[in-house]
């Protein structure tokens, strides 16, 4: 581990990934709760009104439309990995934080 960080970092590390670690319990508590098709209408009140302009957008957004139940288990699986990664941040921050103060 770096020895030059500080305690500043360890809260600015710690801080970031609460902040992730709560918009993703969010996101996966209605993942989780959802089945596909209301997974499907929640997804497309959230998608921007001009997803068709952008190519890349426009092939995400018609990949999940033609598959619910693939996307569904895919944001699943990706919400485990992120709320891991989230857990990570804060241990890192708090092990920082205590290698830090005296």
């Amino acid at each position: 581990m770096n020895n030059a960080l500080t305690l500043t970092d360890a809260l600015w590390i710690g801080g970031g990934s609460i902040a992730f670690l709560t918009l993703t319990l969010f996101a996966a508590s209605k993942v989780w709760r959802l089945a596909p098709n209301e997974y499907l209408a929640w997804l497309q009140g959230q998608r921007p009104r001009n997803w068709r302009r952008w190519p890349v957008s426009g092939r995400i957004w018609r990949s999940i439309d033609a598959r619910p139940s693939r996307a569904l288990w895919l944001a699943r699986v990706l919400s485990i990995l992120a709320i891991a990664m989230g857990l990570s941040g804060v241990v890192l921050g708090v092990v920082i934080a205590f290698r830090v103060l005296p």
